[in-house]
Order: C-alpha cells, then sequence, then structure tokens
C-alpha cells in the first residue's frame, strides 16, 4: 500500500511555520510588557511625590517608596487596606473626617479630579503632615475602576509661610512704633 503524504508534510510545516512565528510574537510581545513595567515601576520608585492607588472600594492597591517614607508606611501590610483609615482620618484640628466626604472618594464616584491644598496626612507615628493633593479616576472600558493620588510634603513650605508672615508683622509693628 502506498500512499502520497506529500500535501499533509507540507501542511504540518507550514503549521509548524506559524506555530514558531505565534511563539515569537507572544515572546517579543512579553518582552515589551516587561520593560513597559519595569519602566512604570523605575518612575514609580524615582519620583519624590508620594504616590497611590485605590480600587472602588478605597483599598490600598499600590503605593510607591516615597510616599512610604513621607508617611511612615510599609507597603507590604496596607496592600489590600482601606488607605483613608490611616492616613486621611482626621482634619488637621483633629476633628473626624468621614472617608464619605474624602475628596478621593468624590473622585471614584463621580470621575472628577480633585486638587486640595491645604490638607493633612496623618504619620504612621501619629503627627500630621501638611500636603497638596491630587485624585484622578483610573477608568477602564468607560468604567471607573479606581483613583491615583499623588500628594507633596509641604512642610518646608509651610514653615516659610509661617516664618515670612511672622516677618511681615514684625514690621508692620516697627512700622507703627516708629511712626
Amino acid at each position: 500500500v502506498c500512499r502520497d503524504i506529500t500535501s499533509r508534510k507540507a501542511l504540518e510545516d507550514e503549521l509548524r511555520q506559524h506555530q514558531h512565528h505565534l511563539e515569537q510574537l507572544v515572546a517579543e510581545r512579553t518582552a515589551q510588557l516587561s520593560s513597559s513595567e519595569a519602566n512604570i515601576r523605575l518612575i514609580l520608585e524615582s519620583t519624590a511625590d508620594g504616590v497611590y492607588g485605590v480600587d472602588t472600594h478605597g483599598l490600598l492597591t499600590f503605593i510607591n517608596p516615597a510616599a512610604c517614607r513621607m508617611l511612615g508606611l510599609d507597603a507590604e501590610a496596607l496592600i489590600g487596606e482601606p488607605i483613608h483609615a490611616r492616613i486621611h482620618h482626621s482634619h488637621a484640628g483633629g476633628e473626624a473626617y468621614a472617608a464619605a466626604d474624602c475628596p478621593t472618594n468624590q473622585t471614584l464616584r463621580l470621575g472628577e479630579v480633585v486638587t486640595v491644598t491645604n490638607e493633612v496626612y496623618w504619620h504612621a507615628d501619629g503627627h500630621p503632615v501638611p500636603v497638596i493633593y491630587s485624585t484622578h479616576p483610573m477608568i477602564r472600558d468607560g468604567a471607573i475602576v479606581g483613583a491615583v493620588v499623588s500628594f507633596m510634603d509641604v512642610t518646608e513650605r509651610r514653615a516659610l509661610e509661617d516664618a515670612r508672615e511672622q516677618a511681615r508683622l514684625a514690621a508692620e509693628k516697627l512700622a507703627r512704633v516708629k511712626s
């Protein structure tokens, strides 16, 4: 019995070539994704500003090293935890700050970018850290899936502003005494 399998062998060779080509494409795309992820991680780790993300329930999804340093936090212990209760639970005067009233929750509910210039976050040791922060919605396929918050510690800036105000008041007092 003899059977001509030339066409079958040709199809198998073509299939192997396509499979090899697909494996190459997958390897290239995987390398591109890994490179892109490494670049994003490098940016997050290199910035001096604090950056963290929350899901739609306000649970921490990521936090960069600068934010951890500024607030005395351990990233691994916080992932999956409600961040508001840790760092934004009270106003500067000490009165409670309900999570529902937090601008980050406004971003999560309405998809609005919110910037706050005169607020505090709370360091792990309990002292307030004056901050300027901005919340931005993360949107995927038209739906809000979380928010990214970036913030700056403005302790030094506030100290300089206070010193400038004290100097201005002293100069005004001196001018009144002279006159």
